[in-house]
């Protein structure tokens, strides 16, 4: 597979390991992670760059609102979807009680 961006790269790195699924694993607590970390320092993020930015120092070539809500947004999405999963899971569990 050639890889052409970004998407092809973690997909890459997602389905073609020697350590199987625990790569899928890794890279999913990775992202889960640094979302968490940057959510948690989020004020701290935006006022050091706003410091930054009155002392002269200039601006980061990434907005850091932009950068924090996307960590919330992925956070969001993630917790979403595991606790469907989780969810469903626990429906199925009940199902195979009753049979």
């Amino acid at each position: 597979m050639r890889i052409k961006n970004n998407v092809d790269l973690v997909k890459n790195l997602m389905e073609i390991s020697p350590f199987g699924a625990l790569s899928q694993i890794f890279i999913i607590e990775a992202i889960s992670k640094e979302a968490k970390r940057i959510i948690k320092d989020g004020d701290k993020i935006i006022a050091e760059e706003e410091a930054r930015a009155a002392s002269g120092g200039g601006r980061s070539l990434v907005n850091v609102e932009a950068w924090v809500g996307t960590a919330k947004n992925i956070q969001d999405r993630m917790d979403e979807f595991y606790e469907t999963q989780n969810k469903r899971n626990y429906e199925y569990d009940e199902e195979e009680e009753e049979v």
